[in-house]
């Protein structure tokens, strides 16, 4: 009998496939390593930023070394909060995430829904949302005004008036409509107003009724200028 490794129909010996998982393995391990090596290594060796060009705002700065039990306790969630700022092509992680979600309809952010035609509006759509002062709740006519709302109001504004009367300054009360307004078309579809009232025809309507405070709406004026211009980024 020969020692000799016995071939496969393919010219392989048994222990060829298991030396190509092998290596197979050892190469997805080495790439998983360099995934997550080279980002923390490049945001360790390049200089801190202040400020993110792709999110608009500030970044997280690093953390002092702790000095007493306290320091120490928060120090592992300060140092995570910093390196999530700062590891290395996260901006070009961000516009990567950002192109993908806008290419399946999506909004990459919570606090972001896109509508109609590319336009983009400020706010969630769920009935939880209230950051931001709920904009959809608000277009939708569901955060209105109590009758004593409505009066304390009414009773600040005639005091700031009254106050600047008093020191040669006319007063005029400007209202001035969001995006979600105006372009009440460009938002999603299954977007609809759950009262023939709004939060603002109910102020407009109070003041006119019970002050005689200089008041300018313009909502309709917008509504007619966006028919020749954009009155509102897209």
């Amino acid at each position: 009998m020969s020692d000799a490794p016995e071939e496969m129909g393919n010219g392989e010996t048994p222990q060829a496939p298991a030396k190509k998982l092998a290596m197979l393995q050892w190469l997805g391990t080495i790439g998983f390593v360099a995934l997550i090596g080279i980002p923390a290594v490049t945001g360790w060796l390049t200089p801190d930023r202040a400020s993110s060009e792709s999110e608009r705002r500030t970044l997280a700065t690093r953390p002092a070394a702790p000095n007493d039990v306290d320091a120490l306790q928060s120090y592992p969630e300060r140092f995570a909060t910093y390196y999530a700022d700062h590891f290395g092509f996260r901006d070009t992680f961000v516009q990567a995430y950002k192109a993908l979600k806008y290419a399946i309809g999506d909004s990459p952010s919570g606090d972001l829904t896109l509508g109609k035609d590319g336009y983009l509006f400020l706010g969630g759509i769920g009935d939880s949302y209230v950051k931001f002062n709920d904009p959809f709740g608000d277009v939708r006519n569901r955060n209105l005004y109590t009758e004593a709302e409505l009066a304390l109001f009414a009773k600040n504004i005639v005091a700031t008036r009254d106050y600047l009367a008093s020191v040669g300054v006319e007063y005029l009360f400007i209202v001035t409509p969001n995006k979600h307004t105006i372009y009440f078309d460009k938002l999603p579809n299954g977007i609809e107003r759950t009262a023939p009232q709004s939060a603002l025809d109910q102020l407009v309507e109070y003041l006119d009724a019970n002050t005689d405070i200089g008041m300018m709406d313009l909502r309709d004026a917008l509504l007619d200028e966006r028919k020749t211009h954009e009155v509102y980024h897209r």
